[in-house]
């Protein structure tokens, strides 16, 4: 997918977890694909206790132009937040759930388009805040240019007297989850095709920091279903979350094998 802005560190990070879990200290440590005009050499390369470990990082998606879509949708939701400035009754919580296809708007109409959306969610959220015991929700519908916007307010929420923002997901999400992250899995293949078996490990580093549609359970459990399926030769995967100010990881494969312990512990000059 190219370099993107969190590789280099994705990949140091799993030079640090891979040098602890075989104690050793890591040398000649370069970027083969720099080397390569074509780019079709791994990211990382690090050699641990006479073991070349070749490193190959890429960020995952719920589903195909999912982080094409990620600056248009906040661009989108950092207009509303400014505009929509009707007041929310203390025992109330509105939720207003954009869907994803905000990435079919162009560029120069998503402000527009937000602006638009804000003056009719406005006039809409004092018609159904008006809630009681009696009738504990309220949802309303609007299209902004053929884009769904879902205004839902309710009394069973411990966001009473706010208004919050989610992405509404396309259908049969998990499903398209798996069949992204298998794409990813082949994809990356190529890269290590030709590796000699012996002294040579291939890596994978797969990145997520979306979530509104994404958590390392649902990411995981995708993995496991599709190493259920097939197997892959991969020797060892990591994921990394890498939303801002509190990175997690966990070594999900080992040896080609699912790992049951998976969560890795990391200090935060790792990645701050």
């Amino acid at each position: 997918m190219g370099e993107t802005p969190n590789q280099k560190k994705c990949c140091e990070i799993v030079v640090q977890l891979l040098a602890r879990m075989a104690n050793s200290l890591p040398v000649n440590e370069f970027a083969p694909d720099e080397l390569d005009q074509e780019k079709k050499a791994t990211d990382w390369h690090v050699a641990l206790k006479g073991t070349s470990y070749w490193i190959e990082h890429t960020q995952i998606e719920p589903y195909d132009g999912a982080l094409k879509g990620d600056e248009k949708y906040l661009r989108f939701i950092s207009q509303l937040r400014m505009e929509v400035t009707a007041p929310v009754p203390d025992h109330v919580g509105v939720n207003i759930c954009v869907s994803y296809k905000v990435y079919d708007f162009s560029s120069r109409t998503i402000n527009a388009n937000a602006r638009e959306a804000a003056l009719r969610i406005n006039r809409i959220i004092p018609l159904i805040t008006d809630l009681n015991d009696d009738q504990t929700y309220k949802e309303i519908s609007i299209n902004i240019s053929g884009l769904e916007i879902r205004i839902l307010a309710t009394t069973r929420t411990p966001h009473g007297g706010h208004t919050n923002f989610t992405r509404l997901s396309p259908p049969a999400l998990e499903s398209l989850r798996n069949s992204r992250i298998e794409k990813a899995f082949i994809s990356k293949l190529k890269k290590f095709q030709g590796l000699p078996k012996r002294n040579n490990k291939a890596v994978l580093a797969l990145e997520f920091s979306d979530q509104s549609l994404s958590s390392h359970l649902l990411i995981l459990d995708a993995i496991d279903q599709i190493y259920q399926m097939r197997e892959f030769s991969f020797d060892e995967v990591f994921l990394i979350d890498s939303q801002p100010g509190n990175w997690m990881a966990w070594h999900v494969v080992h040896g080609t094998h699912l790992r049951s312990q998976r969560r890795q512990p990391m200090p935060t000059d790792w990645y701050q």
